[in-house]
């Protein structure tokens, strides 16, 4: 059995692909763990067995060079890491698909849709009595502290808190199509949930964001809570997810409140897999046609990690290239 998984805009998931990596061999697979970026500077290049530098995302070569790389490496699932490729993902999923025989994790295009813009996701959250912070319209009698937040955002970028109508007038100009929501205090929790290709939810781990950088979390630890599992399987339920897929909320006193669904592996996931929801090698079984049991809650609890910085050091990359071999 030879199973070999591309992962696409691979940059910095060294740890994701180590995960594959491990789970190819303990499955006693013979597959390559393929990465793709836009740089020959990605530090998950030099820790997969091939690598390819691609197009961006807006290229009319993006797509045909997915297509090109699959069919040359006998790929047998894309798997992408980054939220600005799950709509042109979705869009071309069956192209892809049709063309090279290959599996695309992601789930279907309307969920897409719905997650990737954050005003379709409130209103979700709303029409399925799912908790979550308020959105106010700037004509609104509106009490600060808020935040403001481009309905169409990634990693945290534009995200601010507004303290009066100043600075919120100040914003509102810096920030397209700008959504303005309760600024909630609590503790900020991410699930990783992962449902098989039929839509059956397999497993779901909640995790306490302890210290976040850039937008992704540094330290965390699993925990156990039974409402946030029982609403993120609702959640993914409903909107029919395949795949990793990742959720947020906050936990304070008055309870629970969801605020973002990203439908993809999240950059701490390498916690959840070590807790036990051994997510790639859950893929690579599906791949194979088997079975998996439901593992709901069945993950280590109370277990920290501590992520840290380090290097990879490489003579001779060139500044220029393109996707094509030389």
């Amino acid at each position: 059995m030879k199973t070999n998984i591309l992962i696409l805009s691979a940059g910095r998931r060294v740890a994701l692909i180590k995960a594959f990596k491990n789970a190819l061999k303990k499955l006693g697979d013979g597959g390559n763990i393929i990465s793709a970026d836009i740089s020959m500077l990605a530090p998950s290049f030099y820790v997969s067995d091939k690598y390819y530098v691609i197009p961006k995302l807006d290229s009319i070569e993006f797509i045909p060079s997915l297509i090109e790389i699959i069919k040359k490496e006998e790929i047998k699932a894309v798997i992408p890491t980054i939220d600005l490729d799950l709509p042109v993902l979705a869009k071309n999923k069956e192209r892809i698909e049709k063309e090279t025989g290959t599996k695309v994790i992601i789930s279907n295009e309307k969920a897409i849709e719905i997650c990737s813009d954050k005003k379709k996701t409130h209103d979700f959250f709303i029409e399925n009595n799912i908790p979550c912070p308020k959105l106010f319209q700037k004509s609104d009698f509106i009490s600060y502290p808020l935040l403001i937040k481009p309905a169409k955002g990634f990693a945290a970028v534009g995200i601010s808190k507004v303290n009066n109508k100043e600075e919120l007038s100040i914003l509102s100009e810096k920030i397209e199509n700008p959504l303005l929501q309760e600024f909630v205090k609590g503790k900020e929790h991410t699930i990783d949930l992962f449902s098989d290709f039929e839509g059956n939810v397999i497993s779901i781990v909640p995790r306490k964001r302890l210290e976040i950088r850039g937008g992704e979390v540094v330290k965390g630890v699993t925990v156990y809570n039974k409402e946030i599992i029982e609403l993120s399987k609702n959640i993914a339920e409903k909107l029919n997810f395949i795949g990793p897929i990742t959720l947020q909320c906050f936990l304070n006193e008055d309870g629970l409140k969801f605020f973002e669904i990203n439908p993809r592996f999240g950059g701490g996931a390498p916690l959840s897999i070590k807790s036990g929801a051994n997510s790639p090698e859950w893929i690579i079984k599906l791949l194979r046609g088997e079975k998996l049991e439901i593992k709901i809650g069945q993950f280590e609890r109370n277990l920290f990690m501590l992520r840290y910085d380090d290097a990879i050091f490489i003579k001779g990359i060139k500044n220029e290239f393109t996707w094509r071999e030389e």
